[in-house]
């Protein structure tokens, strides 16, 4: 950078050029402070970004661990799994205490996925883990006695838009397929109606 001469004869002349001088170091100052002000923002961003992943990656395991410890819990007993085979599989008429019983878990299911679904618009849940879980809620609903809950549950204010939506379809169409063939089963990755090859798996599924 080329040196300023101060001229003691021209005061005038002397004042400009400090005048030049600090608007040039003002003018640099500014720069430099954009420019860190920049890089702290990228750097605070990427640790959001950062922080944001590992909390998705944990709230992602922890839902996926406590909806399997709660389903598995379903049928901690030989009583437990003749239940759930019954309630959930079948039309069979459950007394009093059995649908209280039903009532309960179909709740805890239902407040499941709507915790998800409220976890994956927040960006808090990664989508395959709610899609998976969502899935699992669409093979449950498939099913007659299921299909007859969701009818009165679905009015609930308390179910986001686009979840009741999801599960419309699914009942919608689990609906508009028995009609033609009482016997289809369902994939429970996906939901999606199964080819039934006879009807002794039909029955089993």
């Amino acid at each position: 950078m080329a040196a300023y001469s101060i001229n003691t004869n021209n005061p005038d002349m002397n004042l400009e050029k400090i005048y030049q001088i600090s608007q040039t170091l003002g003018v640099i100052a500014i720069l430099v402070s954009l420019v860190l002000l920049v890089d702290q923002g990228r750097q605070a961003q990427e640790q959001a970004e950062q922080a944001n992943k590992i909390a998705q990656a944990q709230l992602s395991h922890t839902s996926t661990a406590y909806f399997v410890e709660l389903y598995l819990g379903f049928e901690d007993t030989a009583e437990d799994t003749a239940f759930m085979q019954k309630a959930f599989y079948t039309m069979e008429p459950l007394s009093e205490h059995e649908q209280s019983k039903y009532l309960s878990r179909m709740q805890a299911l239902l407040s499941i996925a709507i915790a998800s679904h409220d976890l994956v618009t927040t960006g808090l849940m990664s989508e395959s883990t709610y899609a998976r879980g969502t899935a699992f809620m669409q093979y449950i609903l498939i099913r007659p006695r299921q299909q007859k809950w969701w009818s009165v549950q679905r009015n609930s204010s308390t179910i986001p838009s686009g979840l009741r939506e999801t599960f419309d379809q699914t009942v919608a169409q689990a609906s508009s397929i028995e009609q033609v063939n009482p016997l289809v089963w369902f994939d429970v990755n996906t939901a999606l109606p199964v080819e039934v090859k006879n009807q002794t798996s039909a029955t089993n599924n």
